[in-house]
């Protein structure tokens, strides 16, 4: 299967990249109405044998489409316009069930748009679905007992990845060109590259995370608070900038909302400098990932960056610490996420305290994660000193 953009022909208008799509009904070539149908007609024709969406919002994409056909051609503005898109499912999406891949939230139907889905919407995006998660997304494998698991659209024997694993295959099988998507540990990269697409996991407060309280937004854990993201998931890098661009925005309702600026107003600095780190403690990096990264080094530095190689062996305790954070806070609710989330999510999770185990013990106390909550400030404050120490050495 062919994914790349192809703009010869409206008949496969699912091929083509969101932005092509947005420039083509700004400039009236198609209409909001095709687009919608085009990406409607893959998911019927696809979606069966990839199970990336567990809901199909065929009438309501058509309506929405409709609408945004009617408006005149100056008011075609939003970064998102015509194009279609799915919401992830642990996402509130107004009018819409949001299960979190649990049974137990299988009637529960979000009053609002969470922030994120607003922002995409007040750009003109048009959700075509939802798309599937583990339990709870807290598995790197996307497959839950109320929707069932969802494969990769390029070999059934492969895993699309999780927690986004079902809009990262829904972008890679055509059924939507740019997905949103959420990520506390990897869920957008690991899906992104299992299913050779594009992902961004952006900084913490670029786009806000608010949700109204509800059976499945519930108060979010420390953990959550500090590291948890909205993000997309493309085919195509420039179509992740345009999406970053439209789910940006600041919400108070968010602690870590901060204003942001558009990404086309803020001019590369004199002197920009990106770090590359090609060695990382614990891991094994293979050849091609190496590759691939002194490609993209080469890039930012035709583009005007310029580049440092850094060791960092903080990358190392900064992994250590986000295993006792992330779980440990989810150690005293073990037997509630067992039994909503079903078997393989309990032995997921018991997995996971006994790999952190050797270094953690068999029970971290509060202490001990409150500690290395302010040493991952220190961990920090340690990155940013090689720059200093760079600077230092330099001069």
């Amino acid at each position: 299967m062919s994914i790349r953009a192809d703009l010869t022909t409206s008949s496969d208008l699912w091929r083509w990249s969101a932005t092509a799509l947005r420039d083509a009904i700004r400039r009236g070539d198609v209409s909001v109405t095709e687009v919608v149908s085009a990406h409607l007609d893959r998911a019927a024709a696809v979606n069966a044998s990839v199970n990336a969406l567990v809901e199909v919002s065929a009438d309501e994409a058509l309506d929405t489409a409709r609408a945004l056909d009617a408006r005149p051609a100056p008011s075609r503005t939003g970064l998102l316009h015509g194009v279609p898109t799915a919401v992830k499912d642990n996402t509130d999406q107004a009018g819409h069930r949001n299960t979190n891949g649990i049974a137990a939230a299988a009637d529960n139907v979000a009053a609002r748009d969470a922030s994120v889905v607003a922002a995409m919407r007040a750009h003109g995006a048009v959700f075509v679905g939802r798309t599937n998660l583990p339990s709870f997304g807290l598995r790197w494998f996307s497959e839950n007992e109320l929707f069932g698991r969802t494969l990769n659209p390029w070999t059934r024997d492969r895993s699309p990845g999780g927690s986004s694993g079902g809009a990262a295959a829904a972008v890679a099988s055509g059924i939507v060109p740019v997905a949103h998507a959420n990520d506390i540990g990897g869920s957008i990269r690991y899906p992104a590259a299992l299913c050779g697409v594009a992902g961004i996991r952006p900084t913490v407060g670029r786009i806000p995370k608010w949700a109204a309280p509800s059976a499945v937004n519930l108060a979010p854990s420390l953990a959550e608070t500090v590291m948890a993201v909205e993000g997309p998931i493309a085919r195509h890098v420039h179509d992740l900038r345009v999406a970053l661009e439209a789910m940006s925005q600041y919400d108070p309702r968010d602690p870590a909302s901060v204003p942001v600026g558009r990404l086309d107003e803020q001019p590369l600095p004199a002197g920009a400098r990106v770090a590359v780190v090609r060695d990382v403690p614990d891991v094994q990096t293979c050849a091609a990932a190496l590759d691939a990264l002194d490609t993209a080094a080469g890039w930012l530095k035709d583009a005007g960056y310029e580049i440092v190689e850094l060791d960092v062996p903080e990358i190392a305790e900064a992994h250590r610490l986000w295993q006792l954070l992330l779980f440990e806070e989810l150690r005293p609710a073990l037997a509630e996420l067992s039994e909503r989330g079903g078997e393989q999510l309990g032995d997921s999770l018991v997995n996971n305290f006994a790999i952190a185990e050797p270094v953690w013990g068999p029970a971290p106390t509060l202490e001990d994660v409150m500690q290395r909550h302010g040493e991952m400030a220190t961990e920090l404050r340690a990155l940013e000193s090689h720059e200093e120490r760079r600077a230092a050495a330099a001069a």
